[in-house]
């Protein structure tokens, strides 16, 4: 089941897979799995599976949009996480 968050009449989910997330920032599935694999890219993992909180990558969009120049998806994933 996907839990969605209500925005007014806008629905979003609160996780997306990695194929969707991937679909959203427009690169391969496997860039994101890269990217989470060295700790360069916010994710959850449930035992072998990777979700990508929608709240990581609207911050992500919302980051870029006010400074205004290029944000690294680094910069938003946990230090230390493995």
């Amino acid at each position: 089941m996907t839990r969605l968050i209500t925005t007014g009449q806008q629905q979003t989910p609160r996780f997306y897979n990695v194929s969707q997330a991937a679909g959203l920032l427009g690169v391969s599935p496997m860039t994101i799995y890269r990217e989470i694999q060295l700790d360069r890219f916010p994710a959850v993992q449930i035992r072998g599976r990777y979700l990508i909180p929608a709240k990581a990558i609207d911050e992500m969009e919302a980051a870029a949009m006010t400074e205004q120049s290029v944000v690294s998806a680094a910069d938003f994933a946990p230090e230390g996480v493995a």
